[in-house]
């Protein structure tokens, strides 16, 4: 019966635990934050690459169809069609990134690039440049990931 005890209260542990974090997850973050990402409606303002380009542009997104989104570009209003794979909110609060995340940041002012983030301190992140440029701090608040 002794054993049968301790399960209990480590299954009891858990539950707390879980409760406990319930509270807090929404100011933390964490690994379920890629999932709470709400995808963008009508009107938004977002990060999606023209077609055969390596750099991440600002465009609005301008129509949705089953999962498909139209995006035009703000410098020269081509339009592209993409899936949220593809699409990152325009930066607008700071990253919650951890070591790992492959996130879409600015590599100078107004020019995004797609990256790994390799270290992340309090006000900056490092980015490991895909396309394989020196890697660069950039601020939290310059830093975004696509919607999925």
């Amino acid at each position: 019966s002794m054993r049968m005890q301790s399960r209990t209260s480590l299954a009891g542990a858990a539950a707390l635990l879980l409760l406990m974090g319930a509270g807090c997850s929404a100011s933390v973050g964490g690994d379920s934050a890629k999932e709470a990402l709400a995808p963008p409606v009508v009107g938004d303002f977002v990060l999606t690459k023209p077609n055969n380009a390596n750099q991440w542009e600002e465009g609005n997104v301008d129509q949705i169809d089953d999962g498909i989104y139209a995006v035009t570009f703000k410098s020269n209003e081509d339009r592209v069609i993409r899936p949220l794979t593809a699409i990152a909110p325009f930066p607008s609060k700071s990253a919650n990134v951890k070591v790992g995340d492959k996130v879409v940041a600015e590599w100078v002012a107004d020019s995004y690039y797609s990256g790994v983030i390799t270290a992340v301190g309090d006000s900056a992140a490092t980015v490991k440049w895909d396309d394989g440029s020196a890697p660069s701090d950039v601020s939290l608040l310059r830093i975004t990931t696509t919607f999925k």
